[in-house]
């Protein structure tokens, strides 16, 4: 299985990999983001990506004043920089969004280590199901995310996983 911790593997991939890739080798992202552990995370590393999907990363912080305040210093020049604070399944968020190279990037960052973000243990779920499943299996995820699903929700219509799709995912985590 790729190892998602290195965004090496982006170098050879599809071409939103590779511009990806450009974008944040480029712009030093993970380097300025070392102290909050960043991980690439969505539909990119995975390759079920639609035009104008954006780079995702997850990081993690233990001061949020210090780490908001840390990303408007950094970004906040960037075309479309806008930050918001938002709570995702009771934990506190914050998500910051500018765009780089025409390309859309989101920086979410909780007070929980990346690993145990549902972002990050989504796209090891949904990495492991692709390998398991057929090649067709891709193109039907990307078939149901043009029609307006999101990623995890096409995965869910796939498997006949009901209920929110965010939390059926997990329920995959460790078979």
């Amino acid at each position: 299985m790729t190892d998602f911790a290195d965004i090496e593997y982006l170098k050879t991939g599809t071409d939103s990999q590779r511009k990806a890739y450009e974008i944040l080798t480029r712009g030093r992202y993970m380097d300025l983001l070392v102290h909050y552990g960043p991980k690439l995370t969505g539909s990119i590393p995975i390759a079920v990506d639609l035009p104008g999907s954006d780079i995702d990363l997850a990081c993690s912080f233990t001061d949020a004043m210090k780490y908001e305040q840390d990303l408007q210093e950094r970004f906040s020049s960037k075309p479309g920089y806008a930050i918001r604070k938002t709570a995702k399944y009771g934990n506190e968020a914050i998500v910051v969004r500018f765009e780089d190279a025409g390309m859309p990037i989101e920086i979410f960052g909780q007070a929980i280590p990346v690993s145990q973000q549902m972002s990050y243990r989504h796209l090891l779920i949904e990495a492991r199901l692709l390998q398991e499943q057929p090649p067709r299996f891709r193109a039907d995820v990307i078939r149901l995310k043009q029609a307006g699903l999101s990623t995890e929700a096409a995965f869910c219509s796939l498997l006949g996983l009901t209920g929110d799709p965010y939390m059926a995912l997990l329920e995959l985590e460790n078979r």
